[in-house]
């Protein structure tokens, strides 16, 4: 019979705190209920700590409920002996406010429930949502919002962490955004978010925002090739688009390469270009690399194909005229020149003319009969009158040929294929493809070139290039004469 008994003692007792009990006995009902909330743990792990004044009788103990917006929350919490006066309800979210109730609890009866105490727990704050993150470029900014609860003590900071690199930087409570800068190009990046309070330095992380790559470089140009022009000193470049890195494109730079190393280097700015042309070149051999640039910087040069060889503008202009071949002089008293030195020849002779004139003058009226020995004592007269001034006399006349123009001159020409000149470029350069500056072009509707050599330019043969909107190149020669 008492096996009986206790049998159905410890059976009331475990299923007392396994369902509402649904009567009361004689036993008192708990006196001096109080609560009280914990400082510490995270923020699903704060606790409570409930104290009250033992009862008589209570040989099982007690029986703790928590109560959450009027409901019962978890089990009921036991607390075994019937001398014992606290227990520590755990499992509890930090910040929230419980209610709790206890009764006592025998072998043969129960108590009623006593008046509920309130408390709250206070943890580290909930975990942040997952915040979201944008770039402008390398730099990007992370923004989130505040927690649904602190804790129970106020957030004093977010500590925000780029999840691959691990890069942090920590801001103030009130603050929801921060800006990563210059983090590294082609990167992937995401973000994640902890509160930090005053109970904990550490937090809870959020999740990871959704990972992005950051923009790079444009990729390596492909597709470079060289070829020859229908004019003699031209190369023309050509290339594929490649990827832009995910920053839009700004330009190409091409470089023209001759024995392994750079001597000329254009910037293309247009970022849909696939070919540029080189003029004005010598003769030799040459290849071209070109790479490609956004706001990020430079990309990959690309490989160097094949060079190629071409005629050059130092031949072109060795078959141009320059000034006609001279012819031996004529006779008269100091005999024929020799031919070959084309235009220097008959400098020398019209130069010495004018100074033996007033010399041989006076001769003559002196000794007006003996004319043929006269004739010949002349002869020598010119050479002392020579000796008096030989430097300027000389040196002025080789200067001739090449002396620079002494006044604007014009030369026309015409464009013999019928083109568009509605934006069309041009600009005049010297047998070394060198530009020369302040020479005025004028082209007609009708295709008539008129160029404006300024004073001081010097004789010879120039190219007038002309570039269409459409990147045709036309060479057209024109001549300088010596004045």
């Amino acid at each position: 019979m008492i096996k009986k008994v206790a049998l159905f003692v410890i059976s009331a007792f475990a299923f007392s705190f396994l369902s509402p009990i649904q009567s009361a006995s004689a036993l008192d009902v708990p006196s001096g209920l109080s609560a009280t909330g914990n400082r510490n743990g995270g923020y699903n792990e704060g606790s409570v700590t409930i104290a009250w004044t033992p009862v008589a009788g209570a040989d099982n103990g007690y029986a703790i409920q928590t109560i959450l917006n009027g409901s019962q929350v978890g089990d009921l919490s036991p607390a075994l002996g019937q001398g014992t006066n606290s227990a520590v309800v755990s499992g509890l979210q930090g910040g929230t406010t419980y209610s709790f109730k206890i009764r006592a609890v025998s072998t043969t009866a129960i108590s009623s429930w006593s008046s509920a105490v309130t408390a709250s727990p206070i943890t580290s704050p909930s975990t942040p949502a997952k915040p979201t993150h944008s770039n402008s470029l390398l730099d990007v900014t992370v923004r989130w919002a505040a927690p649904a609860s602190d804790g129970g003590s106020g957030i004093t900071s977010y500590v925000v962490t780029e999840a691959n690199s691990g890069r942090t930087q920590t801001v103030n409570s009130t603050t929801f955004n921060v800006k990563f800068s210059a983090l590294a190009s082609g990167s992937k990046v995401k973000f994640n978010v902890r509160a930090l309070n005053g109970v904990t330095a550490e937090g809870t992380s959020s999740a990871n925002s959704d990972e992005t790559t950051l923009p790079s470089v444009p990729s390596k140009v492909l597709g470079v090739a060289v070829a020859r022009t229908s004019s003699n000193d031209e190369l023309r470049v050509t290339w594929e688009i490649p990827g832009n890195g995910g920053s839009a494109l700004t330009g190409f730079e091409v470089f023209l390469r001759k024995s392994g190393a750079d001597v000329q280097t254009v910037l293309v700015t247009d970022i849909e270009a696939t070919s540029t042309l080189f003029t004005g070149l010598s003769a030799g051999t040459f290849s071209a690399q070109v790479l490609a640039k956004n706001v990020i910087g430079s990309g990959e040069r690309s490989t160097e194909p094949t060079a190629i060889a071409i005629v050059g503008l130092a031949a072109a202009v060795a078959a141009s005229p320059s000034g006609g071949g001279g012819g031996g002089g004529g006779g008269g008293g100091g005999g024929g020149g020799g031919g070959g030195g084309g235009a220097p020849a008959p400098t020398p002779t019209p130069t010495p003319t004018p100074t033996p004139s007033p010399t041989a003058s006076p001769t003559p009226s002196a000794t007006p009969k003996p004319t043929p020995s006269s004739s010949a004592i002349p002869t020598p007269t010119p050479t002392p009158s020579a000796k008096k001034s030989p430097s300027p006399t000389p040196s002025k006349a080789p200067s001739k040929s090449s002396a620079p123009i002494s006044s604007p001159t014009t030369v026309t020409a015409s464009i013999p294929t019928p083109i568009k000149l509605s934006g069309a470029t041009t600009k005049i350069i010297d047998s070394k493809g060198k530009v020369i500056p302040a020479v005025k072009v004028s082209i007609s509707s009708k295709g008539k070139v008129n160029v404006t050599f300024p004073k001081g330019t010097k004789p010879g043969t120039y190219i007038v290039k002309v570039t269409t909107k459409t990147k045709k190149v036309l060479s057209i020669p024109v001549v300088v004469k010596k004045k």
